[in-house]
């Protein structure tokens, strides 16, 4: 009874990366969703809805949440 869409976006310049996931349900439900990221990918939680990805040689990224919180 669950519906889900996920949309990339990437800017121009290819600085800019962004996704989005949308699950919509006829009725209340729990759901998790789950990011799996290259073992050479260090995470460092800022809080519940926010995390710092560093790769080598990489400027680090940050992976932002809204309605809902990230678990390592």
């Amino acid at each position: 009874g669950a519906s889900h869409v996920r949309r990339i976006f990437l800017a121009e310049g290819q600085e800019d990366l962004r996704g989005e996931d949308v699950i919509e349900a006829s009725r209340p439900c729990t759901v998790k969703a789950y990011f799996h990221l290259h073992p050479k990918v260090k995470v460092k939680l800022r809080q519940k809805y926010e995390a710092e990805l560093h790769l080598p040689g990489v400027a680090p990224m940050v992976l932002k949440v809204r309605g809902g919180t990230l678990e390592l």
